[in-house]
């Protein structure tokens, strides 16, 4: 009776970390198809994005594997810094200027719901000075 109990017990455990982690690792496709239905990419501009969101991907797994979750050095955050900039640069050149202002407005909006700079708790990192 131990044996099931500790078994359902490490199965649940496993299963609540998956599901933790599971929804924040988007995959460049879902994030392409997010994309082409809230922007209404037309083809051209989807397989731009796509090859745009599959390098960003790689650029940050490749700057997130030298790491804990959540807990950066500043050279990280650096290079997380840059390669949003040049990935919105990247945008910038392939969508509409109408489909980048959303695109900016929603990143602006996504920032303060999650607390970013400016957003409802302030600076982040602010207890780290």
């Amino acid at each position: 009776m131990k044996k099931y109990l500790l078994l359902l017990v490490a199965a649940l455990l496993v299963g609540g970390t998956a599901m933790a982690q599971g929804p924040r690792r988007m995959d460049p496709e879902q994030m392409t198809e997010r994309m082409v239905k809230q922007y209404k990419l037309d083809d051209k501009q989807k397989g731009k994005v796509l090859e745009a969101n599959k390098a960003f991907t790689e650029k940050m797994r490749g700057i997130f594997a030298g790491g804990q979750p959540g807990q950066f050095t500043d050279a990280q955050r650096e290079e997380m810094t840059k390669a949003r900039e040049a990935y919105s640069t990247k945008l910038k050149g392939i969508l509409t200027k109408e489909q980048f202002a959303a695109y900016t407005k929603d990143q602006e909006n996504r920032g303060m719901r999650r607390g970013g700079q400016g957003g409802p708790r302030g600076p982040r990192n602010m207890h780290r000075r």
